[in-house]
């Protein structure tokens, strides 16, 4: 019981940080379609 609580713990704790650089990936994806878009504009 005990390490199922611990390997839970640690499976949560990488997928926090894997959720952060995704949504910091889209974020960037995001700028640079806007950046090009502009670009394109003018």
């Amino acid at each position: 019981m005990y390490s199922n609580g611990q390997s839970a713990n640690i499976t949560g704790h990488s997928l926090d940080k894997d959720d952060v650089n995704w949504s910091e990936k889209i974020r960037n994806h995001e700028w640079t379609l806007s950046h090009v878009a502009r670009l394109r504009i003018s």
